[in-house]
This record gives C-alpha cells, structure tokens and sequence, in this order.
C-alpha cells in the first residue's frame, strides 16, 4: 500500500518515521503546496496546519484516497459534516487522529473501570504552547482529545455546558479554559491551556465505588476501591505503571491500514464517533 504523509512538520515527520515501520508499507512525503500524484496514492495521513485540514482531506476524498485526518478534521461541524458526506458518497474511509483512544491508560479504563456508574471525569490538559501560531480555539487542539475520549468509554447527549476562559497572552482566542459538562446520567469538567510550564495529560474518573486517575505522560494509574458512608472510606489502592510495548501512534496507523483493507468506517474513530464529538465540540464552543 502507498501511504501518503502530507505535511512535513515535527508531527508529520514523526508520522513519517512510525509509518515505515509498518509491514508493506511504502510511504510518500509531501508538503502542502506538493503535486500528491493522487493516482499513486492508497491512503494518506493529514499533518498539516490545523487550518487548512477541511481543504487538503476534501481534495484526497474526492479522488476516492482514504484519510486519517490529524485533529481537527475541520473548524465547524458543517465543514465536517461535509467530508463525512463525501466518505460515504465515494465509498472512502475517513478516520480522525484521535491519538488518545490507542494510548495504554485508555486501554486501561476501558477494561477496569466500571463504566456503567461513571459518576464524574475530570481532565487536565496543559502545556506551554507556542501560543500565537494558533490559529483556532483552544477547544480544538486540546478538549477535542477529551471529547474523543468520553464518547468512546460513553455515548451520552450534552444537557449543559458551562465554560470560562482567559486570555493572557493572546486576543483573538482564550489560552486558558475550564469547561464543565453534564451528560444526562455524569458530568465533567475540563481544563485546558497553553500557557502551563509542564506536559500535564490526566484524567480522574469515579462513580459510587472507585477513583481512578491515570497519567498519560508519566503511563501511572492509580485506582482507589471504596465505597461511601459519610465520607469515603478507602478500602485499598492499587499504584501501577503501564507499559507500552507499541506506540499509539503505531497502533492508531495500524489501525488505519487495517480500516483501509477492510474498507471499514465503523471503526472507533471512523465516522459515527467523528460526527458526534464534533457535534459535541460545537455545542461547547458555541457557549461564550
């Protein structure tokens, strides 16, 4: 299979490098401005700057080319919307690199954790960010991930959004938010910013009888089995650090390729989880 990489950045070059050491791969680079020679083209990764995603993946989805679109795959839902018309319409995968589904502590979560009770999530996603080269929301780069995450472990409808932002180095979009939301049976909240001075990627779940807070840069998870009186009580703690035999992004472009072979849009990350997140980021973002 010929697998395009578009986009020649630091993420699309560490693509480039995973991607080749997938089995019968051969892998093609390309700038934005490259003729793709989209007749020598199976698939393609989009790695390109965050604005100009919409036009690159419609132009590869019309030629019949499948995508795995770095988030996010588009600026509105509408514009989403329109590349889910044209993968159905031609018949053509389209995946969004939703990196954090194929991560080990969302493996984790998936296997233990009582979904069924999930009671409360809350998310902290920080760095210190080169904060003027953004050019679209916050919500976009980083709660995108955390929306990918919660309707992959719940499919739930949003019933209220608060959101309070900041801005402290720039004026066109908040560098720093707090977003809560309630689902119709949990609720969340999330925080988020560029302007952090260290990688922080967590999340803390609980329902009526467990805590669970796992840590995806230092791969910890620390899961409390309790129960609730008056207060909670801690019946014991388990502190486990994860391993990962394979990078996630190697498993999210294996993925790929297996969806591709299998001409697959039904996948975790294929088109119904791309129209409800983005459904999802847009009632978020429409809250001022």
């Amino acid at each position: 299979m010929n697998l395009a990489i578009i986009g020649v950045g630091y993420w699309g070059s560490k693509i480039a490098e995973t991607a080749r050491l997938l089995p019968n791969i051969t892998v093609k680079t390309f700038d934005i401005d490259d003729d793709y020679g989209t007749d020598k083209i199976d698939a393609a990764v989009i790695a390109t700057p965050a604005e100009t995603h919409y036009d690159v993946t419609k132009k590869l989805l019309e030629q019949g080319i499948a995508c795995l679109v770095e988030k996010p795959i588009a600026d509105t839902l509408r514009k989403a919307q329109h590349l889910l018309g044209i993968a159905e319409a031609k018949n053509t995968v389209l995946q969004s690199g939703h990196i954090l589904l194929f991560t080990p502590t969302t493996e984790y979560i998936k296997r233990t954790f009582d979904i069924a009770n999930l009671k409360f999530v809350e998310t902290r996603r920080l760095n210190f960010g080169n904060i003027p080269r953004h050019q679209i929301p916050l919500e976009h780069h980083l709660l995108i991930h955390d929306l990918a995450l919660i309707d992959y472990i719940k499919q739930e409808k949003i019933i209220a959004v608060q959101r309070s932002g900041r801005d402290i180095l720039t004026t066109d979009y908040n560098d720093y938010i707090i977003t809560n939301i309630d689902f119709e049976t949990f609720s969340t909240t999330h925080h988020c910013s560029w302007f952090y001075p260290r990688k922080t990627r967590t999340v803390a779940l609980s329902s009526n009888s467990e805590l669970l807070h796992v840590d995806d840069v230092d791969l910890q998870v620390q899961h409390v089995y309790g129960r609730y009186t008056d207060r909670l009580v801690n019946d014991s703690t388990n502190t486990i650090a994860l391993s990962d035999s394979s990078s996630p992004l190697y498993r999210e472009l294996e993925h790929f390729i297996a969806s591709v072979e299998k001409q697959d849009n039904n996948s975790i990350n294929g088109l119904e989880h791309i129209e409800r997140v983005y459904k999802n980021l847009e009632r978020v973002t429409d809250v001022q």
